[in-house]
């Protein structure tokens, strides 16, 4: 559980001839699922650890585990932020964030972004966004799968994303 997801711990990048790979930084408050493992947690369990923008309702109250389905909250956070260029809940003070992550339902991103959002891509990032983790998509494969069927106006595939990559990669020199 990474337990910090956040834009500027997303990192799009080439991995060989793979285009558009994301890599994930910033491993300081990872923590296994499995507590039997071996402790990676960098700070305080007591404490709230994270960036309040970003962080999930259950994380924030400290009520049972944080698992996974914490990320995928993150995860529809950042979502939120490509769509809309705002976070979820605007740019109130880190406390203020974190009593809203807990009690406000957030405006949808298709209300607030300055282009046309698909109907599945909002309902996604809504998922995603849900207070009870319960609610959300439960593992990375399902908000995959969940993801593979948003249709959006405009096509990009490899070639596209080659051709980008191609055009924007710095020169050596």
């Amino acid at each position: 559980v990474h337990r910090d997801i956040k834009p500027a711990n997303l990192y799009l990048t080439r991995l060989g001839v793979e285009h558009d790979f994301v890599k994930v930084l910033d491993f300081g408050l990872v923590r296994h699922e499995d507590r039997s493992q071996a402790a990676t947690l960098l700070t305080r369990e007591a404490g709230i650890v994270g960036t309040p923008a970003y962080m999930a309702p259950e994380a924030i109250v400290g009520e049972g585990d944080i698992d996974r389905r914490a990320d995928v909250y993150a995860v529809g956070c950042v979502a939120y932020f490509l769509l809309t260029g705002r976070q979820v809940f605007g740019n109130d003070t880190g406390m203020k964030q974190l009593m809203r992550h807990v009690q406000d339902t957030p405006v949808p991103p298709s209300r607030l972004a300055p282009h046309h959002v698909p109907r599945a891509l909002d309902d996604l990032v809504m998922a995603c966004l849900q207070k009870d983790p319960r609610d959300r998509p439960q593992s990375a494969d399902a908000l995959y799968e969940m993801a593979a069927v948003c249709l959006t106006r405009d096509s990009w595939d490899h070639a596209d994303a080659r051709r980008w990559w191609e055009a924007h990669l710095p020169t050596a020199g």
